[in-house]
């Protein structure tokens, strides 16, 4: 565990002298986050107001979360467990990837709402 956390102080120790490297990751997170929200909006997918790396998407409503999950798993795109919490049951966060694995949640999350009937 040491030796990553050294592997992470050598990056981090490196992007300081790269500034333009932090922007363009800030940029580049941003737009796929975004990118990510109006994709699943378009579903009719609600979505937390996230300005982070990562949103919370309400699957519940057509899926569970874990169904996703698995899903996306066999496209090789790992998202985290959905929400154990009962307030949260129907919420997964997704952390932001590139447009195309973004676009890879959205394809899954627009198939998985088609077969739901729900709407």
């Amino acid at each position: 565990m040491f030796q990553i956390y050294g592997m992470v102080l050598l990056v981090i120790d490196e992007l300081v002298d790269n500034k333009e490297e932090i922007y363009t990751f800030i940029e580049e997170t941003r737009e796929s986050l975004q990118f990510l929200k109006d994709g699943l909006l378009r579903l009719g997918v609600e979505s937390s107001q996230s300005v982070a790396n990562f949103l919370a998407a309400r699957f519940g409503r057509f899926f569970s979360g874990e169904e996703l999950r698995r899903r996306l798993k066999e496209e090789d795109v790992l998202i985290r467990m959905p929400f154990r919490e009962e307030i949260l049951k129907e919420w997964t966060r997704i952390g932001t990837d590139s447009k195309e694995i973004m676009q890879k949640v959205i394809n899954a999350a627009k198939q998985m709402v088609k077969e739901s009937d729900v709407l």
